[in-house]
């Protein structure tokens, strides 16, 4: 009998996810929500997390249930800074933040969509391939740092730190879904959920702190998670 259940379903979800043939373009804006791995010779490690910006658009066709898509976005990522403790070689969470580094995501997606609630509703697995471009790439360690430290008798910032992406392009496997409402069986408002998952590390820094005396640090971001809200529009429906 069970045999049979799973046959109505799957049936009924092929069904469901039947849709015409169109092209359709999109916008889309939100945040990606970085982890960055902080790690000293004192044996000192901390992880903080940082929310950056992203907007872009998108252009793809859908046939019947499944669709294609291109797209080139724009982001504008907030590296966090470090409190430093000097007397005990600590770091700790700091509320000051850089926002220096602009980069660009061209992602090639692939999609099935699926029709709930009289073609109103629908949900739409994906599966990306993404490629990085880094605006503010070096080969060697010359991109410069100051990093805040909260035991100095001057207040002053004596924490140096010198960061590079290793690669200009870097490649991302980015598997996701969307989940939306269809409006007159042509536009779309869906919010989008995915993960990014690098393949190397998309950002490395040395850091080099001075005072009293000099302790070694690394901090390394890798894998993100993306969050957007997204509007489409299919047209030249078949």
């Amino acid at each position: 009998m069970r045999k049979y259940y799973l046959i109505i379903l799957f049936s009924n979800l092929s069904i469901i996810g039947t849709a015409q043939n169109s092209f359709f373009i999109g916008s889309e804006a939100g945040g990606i929500l970085q982890r960055y791995h902080y790690e000293n010779d004192k044996n000192v490690t901390s992880t903080q997390t940082a929310v950056s910006t992203v907007l872009g658009g998108y252009f793809g066709y859908a046939f019947r249930s499944y669709a294609v898509e291109v797209g080139f976005y724009a982001v504008h990522l907030t590296i966090p800074l470090l409190d430093y403790n000097t007397l005990t070689h600590e770091v700790s969470k700091s509320s000051s933040e850089y926002h220096g580094r602009q980069g660009w995501l061209i992602p090639l997606r692939f999609s099935k969509t699926f029709l709930l609630a009289g073609d109103k509703v629908f949900i739409k697995p994906e599966l990306g391939i993404n490629m990085n471009i880094s605006d503010f790439y070096h080969e060697d360690l010359s991109f410069t740092f100051l990093h805040r430290l909260n035991e100095d008798s001057d207040g002053g910032y004596h924490g140096l730190a010198y960061a590079y992406w290793q690669s200009q392009y870097l490649f991302i496997i980015e598997p996701g879904f969307s989940i939306g409402y269809r409006f007159s069986e042509r536009a779309d408002i869906y919010l989008r959920c995915s993960y990014m998952a690098d393949l190397g590390d998309s950002y490395y820094e040395e850091i080099t702190h001075l005072i009293p005396y000099a302790v070694n640090a690394t901090r390394t971001m890798k894998n993100t998670a993306q969050l957007k809200i997204g509007f489409a529009y299919h047209f030249l429906r078949r």
